[in-house]
């Protein structure tokens, strides 16, 4: 399962609820990684336009600001050497503008999850 899985099957078996809602408070909690706002500023930085242009635009409708995002990613991540991995390897499944950014943020996570220990406390 590997140790992510690992760790959240041992931690989860202790809990009475039989649901999960997981969200990016899981994520920012045990792994220290960004919430949706912090992704969509850390993938603004590849852009022209700081995160702020976009939360504007949309009016400050998360959703909204991650499509225009999107739009704008969209030549950056075709040209881009620093993306040309991820073309190499997925480019022929790009379906539609908002892929290449939906790309990179699992890539983002997968790479962030890597070495990813539990913290002492949870283990």
């Amino acid at each position: 399962m590997g140790e992510v899985g690992d760790f959240l099957n041992a931690h989860l078996k202790n809990m009475a609820s039989p649901y999960l809602f997981v969200g990016s408070g899981l994520s920012r909690r045990y792994a220290d990684l960004p919430d949706w706002e912090g992704l969509l500023r850390h993938f603004a930085a590849f852009t022209p336009n700081p995160y702020e242009y976009y939360r504007g635009l949309a009016k400050g409708e998360l959703p909204r600001a991650a499509s225009l995002l999107a739009e704008d990613f969209y030549p950056i991540w075709w040209g881009d050497r620093r993306f040309a991995a991820s073309r190499k390897e997925f480019g022929s499944a790009i379906s539609e503008p908002s892929s290449a950014l939906k790309i990179e943020v699992a890539k983002f996570f997968r790479e962030s999850l890597a070495n990813y220990k539990p913290p002492k406390q949870y283990e």
